[in-house]
């Protein structure tokens, strides 16, 4: 079986399990909540093709609804993320669209200030989706910025620790 597979494979099963478990327990000042599965959408290799992403991103997302019991709103953010990806590197980062392919997602050589204001960026997409259709008002469109700014921070502070811890420790192996 080939190793990216297996490698993908284990992480989207590893951060699910990590966030439904764990981080859905944790409420910082009452109402915010790491959502460290992003991290899989942005680790995600471009290699599997658009639809491969687009079917895993909505699967990955329907799979922590199923455990929040939110009805489809971090499918919808998590699809959202994967439509824009991307399309965001490459117009962004200046990545060739020829060789997207062969663009590996945080690392180490491709990291970055663009990679991480970009890979912030799409943390705070993913997060705005989630908030503002959760309230479903278009007078919530500032609460729901908010909201959202103040849980990518989390999340994106957690996925830069998880993100070394992953590094450090694939470079072991």
């Amino acid at each position: 079986m080939n190793r990216e597979l297996v490698r993908t494979a284990t992480l989207f099963i590893a951060l699910l399990a990590l966030q439904v478990a764990v981080l859905d327990n944790i409420k910082i000042g009452g109402y915010i909540t790491p959502y460290l599965y992003v991290l899989f959408l942005m680790l995600f290799p471009f290699s599997y093709g658009s639809f491969s992403f687009m079917m895993t991103a909505f699967f990955l997302g329907l799979a922590v609804d199923t455990f929040e019991f939110t009805g489809g709103l971090h499918a919808m953010a998590c699809v959202a993320v994967a439509f824009v990806r991307r399309r965001s590197v490459t117009t962004f980062l200046g990545i060739p669209r020829k060789e997207i392919y062969a663009y590996r997602p945080l690392d180490g050589k491709n990291l970055g200030t663009a990679s991480v204001l970009l890979f912030f960026a799409l943390v705070f997409l993913h997060h705005y989706v989630l908030y503002f259709f959760e309230a479903m008002s278009l007078s919530a469109v500032f609460s729901a910025a908010w909201n959202a700014f103040l849980n990518a921070l989390v999340t994106f502070v957690v996925s830069v620790i998880a993100v070394f811890f992953i590094k450090g420790r694939s470079a072991r192996m």
